[in-house]
């Protein structure tokens, strides 16, 4: 797929979507290592490539959280509220609940 002037589109979004996924399960088998700094440098890669991925924002939340920063918990979380949908926002929700009842 070509764009009107500069090149493959397509292909440049396949690979982003890709770094993306890397990103996303290194970050999770880290984090399940309880390798928190790693993971959560791993999701904010992520999130450079996709600044709208809910799950990246989720994650990071999950992270911070199980350091026990719960302000950034809650900052990623909402993000990851925001940008999630439908079903996704109704799961995502609770937990954003959770995070700023740890916050007071």
């Amino acid at each position: 797929i070509r764009d009107q002037g500069d090149g493959l589109v397509g292909s440049e979004m396949c690979i982003r979507d890709r770094f993306k996924a890397v990103y996303l399960n290194l970050g999770v088998i880290l984090a399940k290592q309880d390798r928190f700094d790693e993971a959560l440098e791993q999701f904010q890669r992520g999130i450079e490539i996709d600044p709208a991925s809910p799950a990246l924002h989720a994650n990071l939340a999950t992270v911070f959280a199980m350091q026990g920063d719960f302000e950034a918990a809650v900052l990623s979380q909402s993000r990851a509220v925001r940008l999630a949908d439908g079903k996704q926002r109704q799961a995502l929700q609770p937990t954003l609940q959770e995070y700023e009842q740890a916050v007071r």
